[in-house]
C-alpha cells in the first residue's frame, strides 16, 4: 500500500492495465497519465531488449486485454537507460520518468515485484516491470497464473508446455538408476523395468535418487 497520501495504510488493488489506471480512485488524474507513459515506456524497452521493435508494432497485434501495445502511428518515449545502468532504479524513476515517491513505490514492489527493501539495479528493474506489463491479459485480467484446483496445476502447465516443445513422458515407471559416463555426468537413466533411457541432462532431488537404488557407472 502507498506509504503517504490517498489510499494510505490500506491494502488496494495494483492498476497496470490502461483500463484499470483510468478508473483507479487511488492515483490521481496527473499520476494517472505519469504511470501510463512509463508503462508503455517499459512496454517498448522490454520489446527492444528482447530484440523487438516497437516502432513496427500496428493495430493488429493489440490483442484482447493488452492494450498496452502501441499502434504504429504513437511515438515511442525516449529515455536513455543506459546512462543509468548500474544505479538504483529508484532514482531512475525520479530522475530520468520525473515519477513522485509514491508513484516509485508502486512500480518498485507492486510492478518490478522487487522483494526487498533496496531498490533493484535499473535494468533488472525495468525487465521485471516489463515482464509484468507483456504477461496482462495472457490468461485472464491479471499477470498471474493462479491454480483453480490446488497446487496439481502447476506441474501440469510445465508438463503441457514440455509437449509443446517435445518433450516425453514415462508413465507408470520408477527411476531405479542412474547411468553415469566416464566423464561423471549423467548419461541416462535406468527405470524400474529395467530400460535404459539416454538423456543429457538429469534433474531431480537428491533424497529422490538416493531412494532410487543408487547408480551404475559405464
Amino acid at each position: 500500500p502507498p506509504s503517504a497520501g490517498a489510499g494510505a495504510g490500506e491494502v488496494w488493488r495494483v492498476p497496470c492495465s490502461k483500463r484499470e489506471v483510468f478508473q483507479s480512485s487511488l492515483l490521481t488524474a496527473v499520476e494517472k497519465r505519469q504511470l501510463m507513459k512509463f508503462l508503455q515506456f517499459a512496454s517498448d524497452w522490454g520489446l527492444e531488449d528482447a530484440g523487438g521493435s516497437a516502432a513496427t508494432l500496428n493495430e493488429n497485434e493489440l490483442a484482447q486485454g493488452r492494450n498496452l501495445s502501441r499502434p504504429q502511428n504513437k511515438r515511442v518515449t525516449a529515455i536513455n537507460v543506459s546512462e543509468h545502468e548500474g544505479a538504483p532504479m529508484s532514482r531512475f524513476l525520479e530522475e530520468a520518468c520525473g515519477l513522485p515517491p509514491r508513484l516509485r513505490e508502486l512500480v518498485l514492489h507492486a510492478l518490478a515485484l522487487w522483494p526487498g527493501a533496496a531498490p533493484p539495479e535499473t535494468t533488472a528493474g525495468l525487465r521485471g516491470v516489463a515482464s509484468h506489463v507483456r504477461a496482462l491479459g495472457r490468461y485472464g485480467e491479471t499477470a498471474f497464473l493462479q491454480p483453480l484446483y490446488g497446487a496439481a496445476e502447476l506441474p501440469q502447465a510445465f508438463c503441457r508446455m514440455s509437449a509443446v516443445s517435445g518433450g516425453m513422458y514415462i508413465l507408470g515407471r520408477g527411476a531405479r538408476q542412474l547411468v553415469v559416463g566416464a566423464d561423471g555426468a549423467v548419461a541416462g537413466v535406468v527405470d524400474s523395468t529395467g530400460r535404459i533411457t539416454a538423456c543429457g541432462a538429469l534433474v531431480c532431488g537428491a533424497g529422490y535418487v538416493g531412494g532410487a537404488g543408487g547408480a551404475g557407472e559405464t
